[in-house]
Formats: structure tokens, sequence, C-alpha cells
């Protein structure tokens, strides 16, 4: 495998404008981490590939990869989303901490040192936090926090980090937002180091380098405090994305407004002038955008319906249109027939989509085989990354030179719940199935069985949940289940078994008296005791020859039961004559029962075994 020959950053960049300004023009620059989006079902599967000098890719070498590898994690961690900077990388596991590995020439792994890191380390948050969403920018980290705080560390000379200062900071520190705002998603520009965050109002704020306008504030200053971007009056932002030297925010009805730097026609306004303040890029008719993110100079955006637009920079293909073709105007990539994507990312020169079916779309530059593909060609539109078999992708990150993904192995889980799960004939029972998948949102339907035979097929709801309402079920008890047959990416799964009794109603006036006979040694039910039921009729408490036998003697079954029904409200006296071979009959063999109008009332009664056979009394 060819190594990219890429110049090979191992030492600190100066901390200057115009050294930030020299590296956008020659390349050295990295690319952009996107909005915070929903997070990914959590795995401790992370894979990687691509550049690897500052051992970015996390397998514990610095060795390019042309073939995604497992990032190793710390023992125990579950990862649900990553983000990849300029030779860095970020994770956010599954209990709200972070992760990360590659470059820290400027404390951008957050550990407190400038040590560089080939294998995934915590970042010392401040304790008690918990975070949300990651992102990474050139040399500097981002997280927000559970309570809508946005942290950073790294890099600073431009004031990216936001915290008022120009310091490099080694650990994190919390941002100088607006006082009373709540932030909801963030965005590192890489190369152009700048921020941006998306409050929970709709507006945008941004901080750091500001060369080419890209904090839209109408100036070209630098700011190391959050500014609102001047958005058009009345919009409302929905998402956000960072490049470069440029931003990118999605609107509330699906429009796309860009600025900063514009030299290739990234801002996809149909000019080459850089934009100080936001702009609306030119979709195609009909098109709406949910989802944009911006590399070195060329964007991408995610379609309502699953397909892909990109403009700008296209030397190495990096817009999947088939051609080398720089474009002032949004096209869409030229995805596979019948492709659907639910996540994009730009790397510096690259471009990574997520497919519903969980697989990875690849196409631009491939030197440092970042495409994923075992070669290091180049690719003009996209091609398939090749996974390890058995698994399917979950989210995809780009990096400058590199591609990072979380995978699963396909798993779902059905569970069922009836309520009530004692009924009477013709009373509805409701059956409500759930079913969960780790590599996505479960689509299809679920059977619902009494045993082996099926009572109905429910399609599930986007939530994942089947529910039946029945009136059907016939006297008796039923073994229900609920079983998930599996779609795309869902493999199939049963539910544990659900047992609902139907009884008959009780005739008006008339009760029951069950006996429920067990082993005083087992526990368990108690087959062959006889019982004989006597009514209170001559109005001396207790059993006398003079109260009224009922029915016939019964002897308990194999579930320890034998059952008195169609019983008038009274006083009843249960009296135990005969026992189950190696059992003896109890001391007291009478039991008394108190019966209300139409109760149904359980005895359970317990017998000792003995050695000496059947007859034995105690």
């Amino acid at each position: 495998m060819t190594r990219s020959p890429v110049e090979r950053r191992s030492g600190r960049w100066a901390a200057t404008l115009l050294g930030a300004l020299l590296s956008a023009v020659i390349g050295l620059t990295g690319l952009a981490a996107p909005a915070a989006t929903a997070v990914s079902p959590p795995t401790d599967t992370a894979l990687s590939w691509g550049y690897n000098l500052h051992g970015q890719l996390g397998d514990d070498t610095i060795l390019s990869r042309d073939l995604p590898v497992d990032v190793q994690l710390p023992t125990g961690a579950e990862v649900t989303d990553l983000a990849g900077g300029t030779y860095f990388s970020l994770a956010l596991t599954s209990d709200g901490k972070v992760l990360a590995w590659g470059n820290n020439a400027y404390g951008q792994l957050g550990d407190n040192t400038v040590t560089e890191r080939h294998t995934a380390g915590y970042v010392d948050l401040p304790p008690g936090v918990t975070v949300t969403a990651i992102a990474a920018g050139d040399q500097h980290s981002l997280a927000l926090t559970s309570d809508g705080r946005v942290l950073a560390w790294g890099r600073n000379d431009l004031g990216q980090l936001g915290d008022g200062t120009t310091v490099e900071r080694h650990l994190p520190v919390y941002v100088d937002l607006p006082p009373g705002v709540t932030v909801t998603a963030i965005a590192a520009g890489t190369g152009g180091q700048h921020s941006l965050a998306l409050t929970s109002d709709g507006r945008v704020l941004s901080w750091g380098w500001n060369a080419y306008g890209q904090l839209g504030d109408g100036t070209t200053t630098d700011r190391p405090d959050p500014e609102y971007v001047h958005l058009p009056d009345g919009v409302t932002i929905t998402a956000i994305g960072a490049g470069e030297g440029h931003s990118l925010a999605v609107t509330s009805t699906g429009q796309v407004l860009t600025w900063g730097w514009n030299n290739s026609g990234q801002l996809g306004n149909d000019t080459l002038v850089n934009q100080p303040l936001p702009v609306y890029a030119e979709l195609p008719g009909g098109a709406t955008v949910t989802a944009v993110d911006g590399g070195r100079r060329h964007s991408l955006a995610l379609t309502s319906d699953g397909r892909v637009l990109s403009w700008g920079w296209n030397a190495y293909g990096q817009l999947g249109d088939g051609t080398l073709t720089t474009r002032r105007v949004p096209v869409y990539a030229s995805l596979p027939a019948g492709t659907t994507v639910t996540e994009i990312d730009a790397g510096s020169l690259h471009s990574l989509a997520l497919t519903s079916d969980g697989r990875i779309l690849a196409w631009g530059r491939n030197a440092s085989g970042q495409i994923g593909n075992n070669t290091t060609q180049d690719q003009r539109i996209p091609v398939y990354t090749d996974l390890p078999e058995g698994l399917v992708a979950t989210a995809v990150a780009a990096g400058y030179l590199h591609s990072l993904a979380l995978a699963v192995e396909p798993a779902s889980t059905t569970t069922l719940a009836a309520d009530p799960t004692e009924a009477q004939p013709g009373d509805p029972v409701r059956l409500a199935a759930h079913v969960t998948c780790n590599a996505g949102t479960p689509t299809g339907s679920v059977a619902f069985y009494d045993g082996d035979s099926l009572v109905t097929t429910v399609p599930l709801d986007a939530n994942g949940n089947a529910v039946l309402t029945t009136t059907a079920l016939p006297e008796g008890a039923h073994a229900l289940t609920a079983r998930y047959a599996g779609e795309g990416l869902c493999p199939g799964s049963v539910s544990d078994t659900v047992t609902v009794t139907i009884t008959a109603p009780v005739p008006p006036g008339a009760g029951s008296v069950t006996v429920r006979k067990t082993s005083s040694r087992t526990g368990g039910p108690l087959a062959g005791a006889v019982f004989q039921l006597w009514r209170e009729t001559n109005g001396t408490p207790g059993l006398q020859r003079t109260d009224t036998r009922v029915g016939a003697a019964c002897a308990t079954d194999q579930r320890g039961e034998c059952l008195f029904d169609d019983l008038a409200a009274g006083t009843y006296y249960l009296r135990e004559t005969d026992v189950p071979e190696g059992y003896v009959l109890p001391e007291h063999r009478v039991t008394t029962v108190d019966l209300a109008d139409g109760a149904r009332l359980t005895e359970p009664i317990a017998n000792d075994p003995v050695v000496c056979g059947k007859h034995c009394k105690k």
C-alpha cells in the first residue's frame, strides 16, 4: 500500500494568521466536522482507514490502511458517535464521555498533555459533565454537554475555542456563550479554525478565524467569543456544517445558507466571490435539504429523499458526479441505483455517505486509502468501502486524510406485553410488541402467535411498535408470542411467551372453590389427593354429620387442583379424605371456607410425605 505523499506535520504550526493563510493556500489543512446529529446505537466496534502517521486510526500503529481496521477502544467502552480532525479523531461513548487519539501537538486530545496517542484514551472532562455531541476541527475539539453548554480544547491562536482568549488549552474549557443560550448542535471548521453552534431558538453562533467572512457577521475580524451569525430576517436554522474557510446552515424550509470562502464555488451561489454574510445556495428544483457539511473547498448536502448534493472544488472527484469539473452550484452525486443515504460527511478532499442498508459510499481523493476499497486510486463516483464481513455501519466520519465508522453485528430484540393477562371471553386484550435493532430503526411487521397458530400480522410503526387489540381469544390459557421476521439491516427475533387466561364468567350468585394441593417438601403440585365439600346448614359452626354434602368427591389433577363450582354464597367445609402414595393426611383435615356471592376462591393445602405407605396416619 502506498502512503500519501502529503507533508507529515509532526511539528507545531506557527501560531500566526499568516501561517494559517499559507497553509490554506498550499493545502496543509484539515477537514470539517459535521453538525451534531442523533447518536448511533452503542457499539464496541469502531473502524478506521486511511492516513495514519500520527496514529489517528487508533490501531496502535502508524501504518496507513486502505481497508478498515479496528480502533483500539478502552475495555468496556461503547461508542455512539465519531468525529475526524486533522490527524486526530474523537469518539463519544454511550455514558457521555469523550475518547481521543492521534496528533496532540496543541492539546487537542484533551488529556492535559501534548503527547500523541495511537489508541483511544479518555478526554479529561470537568467532573459531572455528560457529553451528547462532538466535533473535531483542524487542531481543536468541541463537545456539547447535556445541559446545552459547549466545551473546547486544543489550538486557540485565532480564538477558535471561544473562551475569550487566544490561549492554547490542553484540557476542556467552557465556551463563553451569551447569557441564557442553550446549544443543540456544534460544528468545527478545519484549516480555517473556526467553530459554529446552533442554539435552541434556531440561531447560529460563530467564533474563531474569520479571514474569509466564515463567521457570517459581515466582517473579516477574528473573534475569540461567540457572536451571532447575521441570518436573513425570519430564518430559523435546523442544522449546521463547517468547512475549511466556509460555513453552511439548513433552514427550517429545507434551503441552504452558506458564507465565507468561495474561491472554488463552495458556497453554491454561482459565483466565486467570498461572502461575509449568509447567501442561499442554488439548489436544484424541488430539492429539500436536511443536513450539510463542508470539506476543504467543497460542500455536501443530504436531501430529504436520501440523495446527495455536492458543489465546489472537484480536482479529485470529491463531488462524486463522475467528472473533475468544479461546480459553482449544487449537482447530484452519482449514487448507485436504488441507494438511500442517511448520513454524509466531507473530508478534506474526499466524501463519505452512510446508506440505509448499512453500507458506506466514498469518493474523491484516495492516495492514503481513505476510500477504504483496497486501492489508492481516486474515485470520481461513489464506491463501496470494504467493510469487514458480518458488520453493518451505523455512522461515518471523515478526517483530513482518514475515515471512521461505527459498525455492529446486526441483532434485534422483540418484547411483548399483554393487558390484561386475565379476562373473560369477548373482553378486549391489548398485545403490544416492541422491536429494537442495534443496526438502525426496525421496519417490517410483527406476527402475533397463539401457541403455533398465527393470530394476525401488524406493521411496525416508526418507533418499532406493533399493537394488536383482540376480543377473539377463546376460553382457556393462551401462550402468546410476537415474532419479528426481520427486514433490511435488522434480523428477526421472537419475544418471550406471555400467558393470557380467558375464563368464562361465573353466573350471578354462583361461586367456586378450587383446592390447590402441594407437597410440603417440594412445593410442587400434588395429584391424587381427594376432597369432599360440605355446606354449613345446621347452624352449628364446624363440620357435623347433619351438614349437607355438596356433590361428589373431587381428586386433584396433575396441577394439584380440583374444582367445586356453581356454589351459592355461604360457609363451606373442605374435608380431605385420601392422599396419594407416600403422603399422610394432615392432622386437621377440615378447612372452613366462607364464600361470598359469586366469589371464586382458591385454597392452598399442603401434605407431608412419609415412608410408611398410603394409609399411614400422622
